[in-house]
């Protein structure tokens, strides 16, 4: 089984007075939380879960997700590049080692939900 992506672009959008939004852009993956720290973990722990599954069930893993819809890629290039330092918070501790993907961040701020 071939490993995941190593890198995915994420898009992180805090919603004005309802938390914040991440969106993956290369697979339909979007999560929400309150804080930008219990998305990032949210986001870390969907993408563990799902790796986790599809090497349960022998298959590569995001190979049936689509890409996020392309209003959400034109809000990527609209956003700006956010560097967060820190390693994956969410780990598997028992099955297959399965590398979590580098996410690439960019920023911005929404008044509805972007995507």
């Amino acid at each position: 089984m071939a490993p995941g992506p190593t890198t995915l672009q994420v898009l992180l959008v805090e919603e004005k007075d309802q938390g914040w939004t991440a969106q993956c852009l290369q697979f339909d993956i979007s999560v929400h939380a309150s804080t930008l720290e219990d998305v990032m973990y949210a986001f870390e722990r969907a993408l563990a879960g799902h790796q986790a599954v599809a090497a349960s069930l022998g298959v590569e893993p995001f190979q049936s997700m689509p890409p996020a819809p392309e209003r959400c890629w034109k809000l990527w290039r609209e956003a700006r590049r956010l560097k967060v330092e820190a390693s994956p918070s969410f780990r598997i501790d028992h099955g297959p080692s399965i590398t979590a993907p580098i996410p690439e961040l960019r920023y911005r701020r929404s008044d509805a939900h972007p995507c």
